[in-house]
């Protein structure tokens, strides 16, 4: 029976009923769109057409809708969904026939059964909603299903079922188990697809240009360039082609484009070397290679003695310039753009300044910035790894209403980029950060930084998180030197504050009272809204005999998260029960923290 609205025009007929839900998406419909946008709507207009014209009429389905880059489709039988889907999988290939990777059309594929809304024009209710979802969470070239389509199905013969476990969507409080299918009739025919690209952007130092005849000039322009190459190398946020690399293009004029191609590209460091009796002239530019524009240029002087000698001071200065300045540029464009419209290596630079900048709304910023890079680049250990650490703060930070949720998720992000890259020396990192400040599980944080170390030696966040550990254990001297070994190798910007405040901790647990203080004070004054800094800084005055001042730091502790008392010190700080523990406490109760 039809319905009638306001004006008595009659509305279609809505019934209820289990229908099996099937979403597709175009991965990074956006991108593709905006480097051929023509070609993209023909090959997909084409595929539409196959789909309604001959798939769904053979497996007894309807199309509900077509977007601009997916599908709404329905059908009465789990099995004709499922065997539909395949037919979409394999007709692929054929419309991508002839085009790059970068050039492909891939597809998520989402599905879910059960009651629904249905009358001639749509499909309504969670049902639909959750179809969705599941696309969302799929990997590109994936179909990932719901419990309840799994149940329908025989393994082996229907499909091939991989229970990949749990994922919390949205809006929904529990999690839903998710299952990948795959064809188990002909799985030669089944495309397949190469893990996504690096989400880091490159950065090239091009050798210097000595403006000074002679062989001597040439040697300090090969010496800046290096050290500039060597202290960009520091932060994990890019890759750095190396000075061995780039040193093939001295003397040549190379345009954009050619760095671009040769090298993957993204940012151009140049400079120019001036001998003026015993100083060095020197000149630099930062461009962006694919839009051409210059985003920083400096000068500076230095002595010839300073450049040879081992406290070269020229690449922490230009790696410090170029990191805020690509730092800054990503949060611009990640504000002023939809998301959908910023290049991936720039959601990556965004997201993690934001996380570490000091207010929620720039913390919720980063997850969104996360979130739209885990969408594009679901195998990515590095998106994984930041997603997960993202987590960990939002409960040391106190900004969250979920802890049990976030504690979840912080596991399920490290351990999804472990199954897929087990000795990511990142993922390895944060997975001991989990460890400890989650689960206090010290030796496993401990096997898991010395794996990450053993990956790769110059990991700075392993030996952050180690000089932490060393201190839960009442080891100062060992955390004093593993803290410095990070600050050594440690991303420049924006991340200086959270290496300050474990340096400010480690020193503490060394009795190093004054360090301490002044450190804790530092990381601070570049983000004064770390609440784990405000402690330090109060148990480091306090034992010092600064009363007032300890007072003051607890009642900016307080501000941050007014629940929090020396109860929950005692509860949840990793090294529990050891000697500087109980020195920590009882420091705190001095300074006015409450007990409960």
């Amino acid at each position: 029976m039809s319905t009638t609205d306001s004006q008595g025009e009659g509305w279609p007929e809505l019934v209820r009923a289990t229908k099996t839900i099937v979403v597709v998406d175009v991965v990074e419909s956006v991108r593709l769109m905006q480097a051929n946008e023509a070609d993209v709507i023909d090959r997909w207009r084409r595929f539409v057409h196959e789909v309604r014209s001959q798939v769904l009429p053979a497996h007894q389905g309807r199309m509900v809708k077509s977007l601009g880059d997916g599908m709404l489709l329905e059908f009465d039988e789990v099995l004709c969904a499922v065997k539909a889907t395949f037919e979409l999988q394999r007709r692929l290939p054929l419309i991508n026939q002839g085009k790059s990777a970068s050039q492909a059309l891939l597809l998520r594929i989402g599905a879910h059964v059960g009651a629904v809304s249905i009358d001639r024009d749509d499909v309504y209710g969670s049902g639909v909603n959750l179809a969705a979802r599941f696309a969302a969470s799929a990997e590109p070239g994936t179909f990932v299903v719901s419990a309840e389509i799994r149940d329908a199905l025989v393994h082996e013969l229907d499909a091939r079922v991989e229970d990949i476990g749990e994922k919390y969507f949205k809006h929904l409080d529990a999690p839903r188990q998710c299952f990948a299918l795959s064809s188990s009739a002909n799985d030669a025919a089944m495309p397949a697809f190469e893990p996504p690209p690096d989400t880091r952007s490159v950065i090239l130092v091009l050798p210097f240009t000595t403006l000074t005849p002679g062989s001597h000039g040439a040697l300090f322009g090969d010496l800046i360039a290096d050290e500039i190459t060597r202290a960009l190398s520091r932060c994990a946020a890019w890759r750095v082609i190396s000075q061995l690399s780039a040193a093939a293009l001295r003397g040549r004029r190379v345009d954009l484009q050619g760095l671009r191609t040769m090298f993957d590209a993204r940012y151009v460091i140049s400079g120019k070397c001036f001998m003026r009796g015993s100083t060095v002239l020197i000149s630099l530019e930062l461009t962006d290679v694919h839009t051409g524009s210059l985003m920083w240029a400096d000068s500076m002087e230095i002595e010839q003695t300073q450049i040879l000698s081992d406290a070269n001071p020229v690449g922490n200065k230009v790696a410090q310039d170029v990191a805020r300045v690509l730092f800054a540029n990503a949060v611009e464009q990640s504000r002023g753009l939809g998301l959908d419209a910023v290049d991936s290596h720039v959601l990556l630079f965004s997201a993690i300044a934001l996380m570490h900048h000091s207010t929620a709304q720039d913390f919720q910023r980063s997850h969104a910035c996360l979130e739209k890079l885990l969408y594009r680049h679901p195998r990515s250990p590095d998106v994984l790894a930041w997603q997960a650490k993202w987590h960990v703060m939002s409960l040391v930070q106190a900004w969250t209403t979920a802890p049990d949720i976030e504690v979840r998720l912080a596991h399920q992000r490290t351990q999804s980029a472990l199954r897929l890259y087990p000795s990511h020396p990142l993922a390895l990192s944060i997975d001991g950060l989990v460890a400890a400040l989650i689960d206090k599980d010290l030796e496993r944080a401990e096997q898991r930084y010395t794996e990450a170390l053993a990956a790769n030696s110059s990991e700075p966040l392993a030996w952050l998180f180690m000089s932490a550990l060393y201190a839960y254990r009442d080891q100062g001297a060992a955390a004093v030197d593993a803290a410095r070994q990070a600050i050594k190798l440690s991303p420049l910007d924006p991340m200086r504050y959270f290496f300050e405040t474990f340096s400010a901790h480690a020193m503490l647990s060394a009795n190093q009272l004054a360090e301490s203080v002044s450190t804790a004070e530092l990381s601070l004054r570049l983000n004064r809204r770390h609440m784990p800094t405000y402690r330090t800084l109060a148990i480091a005055q306090l034992l010092q005999g600064d009363v007032d001042a300890a007072k003051l730091s607890v009642q900016g502790l307080l501000a941050i998260d007014p629940r929090y008392s020396v109860d929950a010190f005692e509860r949840n700080y990793p090294g529990r029960g050891t000697a500087f523990a109980n020195r920590c406490a009882q420091a705190l109760r001095q300074a006015g923290l409450p007990q409960r």
